[in-house]
């Protein structure tokens, strides 16, 4: 996994929560009231608690202190090359044909536009480069792909990561030219230029009562 080089980007996989992305204008609104908070939430940026360990897994927890409404995602950053490796797309163990990405708006708040990408994939298959990720990540919505694996220069696979959220993103830094590439499952995501800012309409956006359970898992698979 990539090791947090700060010349490129300072963190390996954080947790994405209450937030994925960011509210537009960095704002929410629930019963009359405005709340304000950052890209990504403030999960990333705590210390969460070791509650179980053994050689093959580690527990840890934040605890709930009320009712919210939220979104959480995984950011996952891999060590790959933009000159020469590929990414396949595929469903339900099958490939897909083509692939429509949200583009990210370029006036700097951090929220979708309504623009979209189109791809037409052989085999499942998207060339990456320093041109796939110049407007900021890939927003994949609407089921249409539940795995993203990283292919090395002869298409072998080198990490498979099974996503079975309703979107994801894929990200690398733009204009940077770093030697990762970040594969995002998620429950959630920035709200769109122009929303409303009412908490509870967020698009993708998930709501847990005191006292009950969200779970949610996906799957990283290294090649051997």
């Amino acid at each position: 996994m990539w090791q947090a080089d700060p010349t490129f980007w300072g963190r390996t996989s954080p947790v994405l929560f209450p937030v994925v992305g960011c509210y537009f204008e960095r704002q929410s609104i629930y019963k009359g009231k405005t709340y304000e908070m950052g890209q990504h939430g403030f999960a990333r940026d705590m210390d969460f608690t070791l509650m179980a360990s053994d050689v093959a897994s580690l527990t840890f927890e934040l605890a709930d202190d009320e009712t919210m409404y939220f979104s959480i995602g995984a950011h996952p950053a891999f060590n790959c090359d933009l000159d020469k490796d590929y990414l396949k797309f595929e469903k339900n163990g099958k490939t897909i044909s083509e692939l429509t990405a949200n583009i990210i708006a370029n006036d700097g708040s951090g929220c979708l536009s309504d623009a979209q990408d189109h791809y037409q994939l052989e085999n499942g298959i998207l060339k990456m480069s320093d041109e796939l990720f110049a407007k900021d990540a890939l927003v994949v919505e609407k089921h249409q792909a539940d795995s993203v694996t990283i292919l090395d220069e002869n298409r072998n696979p080198i990490i498979k990561v099974t996503c079975p959220t309703p979107l994801f993103g894929v990200w690398s830094p733009t204009g940077k030219h770093a030697p990762f590439v970040c594969i995002e499952p998620w429950y959630g995501r920035c709200d769109r230029v122009g929303f409303s800012k009412r908490l509870e309409e967020r698009e993708y956006g998930n709501e847990l009562a005191a006292g009950t359970t969200f779970e949610a898992a996906y799957e990283i698979e290294a090649a051997i």
